[in-house]
């Protein structure tokens, strides 16, 4: 078995950690916590093929995996809105 709750926090740490050392590469608001998100869903997803625990399956895939999978989904959707802001004017 492998220590999938420990492994899956430090590497969280790691990548959270990492972030917020390179905060200064972020140039747009909200890219940064984008980023967070889908590397914490990155994370979730790649974890959810060793969990040894019965759940149900949906497709193939564990429930957690398609939870990750639409947390990515979102933060690459609100990443998109960080990137290429509304042009429209503020009365």
């Amino acid at each position: 078995r492998v220590p999938v709750q420990f492994t899956g926090a430090m590497l969280s740490a790691l990548s959270l950690g990492w972030l917020e050392q390179q905060q200064r590469l972020f140039h747009h608001p909200g890219l940064a916590a984008c980023l967070g998100l889908s590397a914490s869903a990155l994370i979730l997803f790649g974890l959810s093929f060793l969990r040894a625990d019965a759940m149900p399956l949906w497709y193939g895939l564990r429930m957690d995996a398609w939870g990750a999978l639409a947390a990515l989904a979102a933060a690459l959707i609100f990443g998109l809105f960080c990137l290429f802001p509304s042009r429209v004017e503020q009365p």
